[in-house]
């Protein structure tokens, strides 16, 4: 139990909470509502859920002869099925398409690209605004696992012009690592975020929040692995 992708498939066996934790913890976003019901306060429905956990249907375990050790494999095998209509469900990227998969194609993988991709409209704009967080000690989106339309940003301008730099120049958060998702630089001057020309400015006056820590746990989590 050393490699650190098994030891996240053993710490949760549950493959529709290991789905529900991909969206909150690396999208910002709470899918649970819809398991048995469209989410009330959100867009996602039920086919929306099961459709994101497809990808994980078909992860495979197996013991070998050592008790300690378990095998976590693409098992090429199992579906998602709907809580009401028991139909399977195809799997769907979260507000997006339905990728095309071939026999034997490991679905996680198909998802893990699309995760960090700029085919994902949440992934970067959920690091932007847990950076923000990290370094002001609250979210533009607060809280920060909890991204939803009916909880929208205190300022949409700041978020957006965080995003916009941080496609710009992503290598401002990566420090020296060999892998350099594992990294994220301390940026402790956040107006350099914020040196845009006159017309990129945005009024930072509307973030009147007051400061504190963070106190979510997936939210710690990830900071802590990405530093």
């Amino acid at each position: 139990m050393s490699v650190p992708a098994v030891n996240y498939y053993q710490s949760e066996l549950d493959r529709l909470k290991l789905s529900e934790n991909v969206a909150q913890v690396f999208m910002g976003m709470r899918i649970q509502c819809a398991q048995c019901h469209n989410h009330p306060f959100d867009r996602w429905t039920m086919n929306d859920y099961y459709g994101f956990n497809a990808f994980f249907a078909q992860i495979g375990r197996k013991k070998t002869d050592d008790p300690q050790e378990v095998i976590v494999f693409n098992s090429n095998g199992g579906e998602s099925q709907h809580f009401l209509t028991k139909k399977n469900v195809r799997p769907k990227f979260l507000g997006g398409e339905e990728p095309d998969l071939k026999p034997g194609d490991d679905r996680r993988r198909v998802m893990a690209e699309w995760l960090a991709s700029p085919r994902n409209p949440y992934f970067a704009r959920n690091i932007a605004n847990l950076v923000w967080a990290h370094f002001l000690g609250v979210g533009v989106v607060d809280p920060v696992d909890d991204v939803r339309v009916s909880n929208p940003p205190s300022n949409p301008e700041l978020l957006d012009e965080l995003l916009r730099r941080l496609r710009i120049h992503p290598e401002r958060l990566l420090h020296n690592h060999p892998n350099p998702t594992l990294r994220i630089r301390p940026i402790h001057r956040i107006t350099v975020l914020l040196q845009a020309p006159t017309h990129h400015r945005v009024d930072i006056r509307r973030q009147r929040h007051v400061i504190q820590p963070p106190q979510t746990t997936l939210t710690r989590l990830l900071l802590e692995f990405l530093h």
